[in-house]
């Protein structure tokens, strides 16, 4: 039996959702899910650089929420096998604070440059997919392409502060407390950092691409894009608003 089980996973898949709550009734002691506790709402606890890019973290899983699947009931799991429960990480403002200052600084421009985009196109242009589907894409390539770049820098080249390395590290420390699950991306390669050789990985399922997978992801799409289409609208107004006020 091994004291170290990885279950990656596609975030959206259902499949892993369903083999993961089937791994959790097995005989384990603690639980270690990737991210962290609470997403962090406080304004005044960083500096004004980390503290945007952790609120661009907020907003980009409040967009992308419904596509993915929820975790809630595997921790009500853990805790109701009185299992300790870890996370990978503290906050997303580690994402910021371990990336150079040219990165952090690519990072911001990349952020003000869609978002402008947006604002500019979704102002000046006409049409509906000249005011609307251009602008709201742009949209989201502000919130999403900054923490490409720092979650990709942190993963694959901080040989410092790996993301990788300090999953393995947590995973590793939680071993100590009895047998452990971790549950987290497919993408992490946490077994090229183990000192330990106890330990499997469960690759994530393969999505077969079947009528009832496109009716059970089609209705999360759409949610998804009319929650980023209104935030979209939103913005616009305001920034119309203040360019006419000027």
């Amino acid at each position: 039996m091994f004291e170290i089980v990885v279950k990656k996973e596609n975030h959206a898949n259902a499949l892993d959702k369903e083999e993961e709550l089937k791994l959790l009734k097995e005989d384990f002691d603690v639980l270690v899910l990737e991210g962290q506790e609470n997403r962090n709402n406080d304004w005044g606890e960083f500096g004004p650089l980390t503290t945007l890019f952790v609120h661009l973290s907020n907003l980009f899983f409040w967009i992308m929420g419904p596509i993915y699947q929820p975790r809630d009931s595997l921790g009500d799991i853990a805790r109701y096998k009185e299992m300790d429960i870890e996370y990978t990480r503290e906050g997303d403002h580690e994402l910021i604070e371990n990336a150079p200052i040219s990165l952090r600084v690519l990072a911001l421009v990349a952020f003000y440059g869609f978002f402008l985009g947006s604002m500019y196109f979704g102002i000046h242009e006409g049409g509906y997919l000249k005011r609307i589907i251009y602008p709201s894409a742009w949209l989201l390539g502000a919130v999403m392409f900054p923490l490409i770049l720092l979650r990709m820098y942190n993963s694959r080249f901080n040989r410092s502060e790996n993301r990788d390395r300090k999953m393995a590290e947590v995973i590793e420390d939680a071993a100590e407390k009895g047998r452990t699950i971790a549950i987290i991306g497919g993408l992490h390669e946490v077994e090229n950092y183990f000192e330990t050789e106890n330990y499997e990985i469960i690759e994530p399922k393969v999505v077969e691409k079947t009528w009832s997978t496109v009716v059970d992801f089609l209705p999360r799409i759409l949610k998804t894009y009319f929650i980023l289409l209104s935030i979209y609208l939103i913005t616009r107004e305001i920034m119309a608003y203040l360019v006419n006020f000027v």
